[in-house]
């Protein structure tokens, strides 16, 4: 397949309209996703790793993967000994292809931006790689993600600079620490998310690193 047509398929699910417009677009993408994505040089999954790795010392810490996909930053944080992992995805295409790669203890299907099917604090960690963005997640999301992360514990996730400057990412997440429900640990300076794609090249993205209140 050619990166013209694997992009052709990233602009379908970023243009979805609905959340059955997204199941529908990866139930047909789900078998290529990850060969699709790393033709593109896909950098999102081992950035979010990298910046877990180096903040959440305790590899045996429950972690929620929030927008799993078919489990790309899960196999990089098993490899980096994270064992307590569990997936969320709106796609039951996507999961599957997770569950099949051994890595998560428990598979859940539920929408970033509704309410999660999660106790209170049940997470050390929260990532979330390339779904917080238009026709994904909105920023409303993160008040689910809170609510479901431990005090003290981290959110670790990629806005691309479109969605952060006009899909109101920016203001929640300013909003939030205003009110003292986070602050900022770290955040990457803007990177290429897939620089091999004719299109994407031009696209940037910034990685943040936030740890919720700890009282």
């Amino acid at each position: 397949m050619s990166t013209q047509q694997i992009e052709e398929r990233i602009e379908r699910v970023f243009a979805a309209k609905s959340n059955a417009d997204l199941i529908e677009n990866y139930q047909g993408w789900a078998g290529r996703y990850d060969l699709d994505m790393q033709s593109l040089g896909y950098r999102n999954p081992a950035i979010i790793s990298a910046l877990l790795a180096r903040n959440l010392l305790q590899r045996d810490m429950a972690v929620l993967d929030a927008g799993a996909g078919t489990g790309l930053v899960g196999e990089l944080l098993a490899i980096l000994g994270y064992g307590n992992l569990t997936a969320l995805d709106l796609s039951p295409e996507m999961l599957e292809l997770a569950r099949g790669k051994g890595i998560y203890r428990g598979l859940i299907k539920g929408v970033l931006g509704q309410p999660l099917d999660f106790a209170d604090g049940q997470f050390a960690a929260i990532v979330c790689a390339g779904t917080l963005t238009a026709g994904h997640a909105p920023p409303t999301a993160f008040d689910e993600l809170l609510r479901v992360a431990t005090r003290g514990g981290l959110l670790v996730f990629t806005i691309g600079t479109s969605a952060y400057e006009q899909g109101g990412f920016r203001d929640k997440l300013a909003d939030l620490e205003r009110s003292n429900r986070w602050h900022l640990i770290e955040r990457t300076e803007l990177y290429h998310p897939m620089p091999l794609g004719i299109q994407e090249a031009t696209a940037t993205t910034r990685a943040f690193v936030y740890r919720t209140q700890s009282a």
